[in-house]
């Protein structure tokens, strides 16, 4: 068995007052981080359980500072750009059902203790500064966002677009039973108001 060899490079440039440092890990083969590496994943990261108290946990943190390099440059803590390719061989009419650009699957939660809240993604909100004009916890730039199962959303809902795309729009009360207030019907093109009791 051949055994990857893993090449670490140092590189050290001191200046007046700062050092940089450069760590750059080479392998033939998968790399494992903290855990060993299969044939899944280029690198694959891992670690122990780990519980710090009395903070919040983060199996991985990324905590840089970044800016511009031009005057009207963008700049992003965290990019992520990857090149995705097709399966070529064996049945040349297989298609791919998806491909994804980042893909996050649902964690697993542990013990008998009761949450009040878990979510696969959680944002904490938009950026904060007094210079920001339009602050977005999220943007999508272009393009159509799909969402395949329910939605809520707990604020105002703003539409900037002349138009609103689909075939039945139903609007419900927010709380159980769920009671239907208002239905659009685009194919029909009529508006039912269900009237209380």
């Amino acid at each position: 068995m051949k055994i990857a060899s893993i090449v670490l490079c140092l590189l050290l440039s001191l200046g007046l007052s700062t050092a940089q440092a450069q760590v750059c890990m080479e392998s033939p083969g998968p790399l494992g981080i903290a855990t060993a590496p299969d044939s899944v994943a280029e690198v694959k990261m891992g670690g122990r359980d780990l519980y710090r108290a009395p903070h919040s946990t983060d199996g991985t943190g990324i905590y840089n500072k970044v800016g511009p390099g031009t005057p009207d440059g963008n700049a992003a803590g965290l990019w992520v750009w990857p090149s995705l390719y097709t399966f070529d061989g064996g049945d040349p009419t297989a298609v791919h059902n998806w491909l994804w650009g980042t893909g996050f699957e649902s964690p697993l939660i542990y013990g008998a203790r009761s949450i009040n809240n878990a979510a696969t993604v959680w944002i904490r909100g938009a950026p904060i500064g007094s210079n920001v004009v339009n602050p977005y916890a999220l943007m999508v730039m272009s393009g159509f966002s799909h969402f395949g199962g329910p939605a809520r959303i707990s604020g105002p809902l703003q539409f900037d677009g002349r138009d609103v795309y689909g075939e039945v729009f139903s609007f419900r009360s927010n709380t159980p039973p769920y009671q239907e207030l208002m239905r659009l019907d685009a194919t029909g093109l009529y508006l039912s108001v269900p009237l209380r009791q």
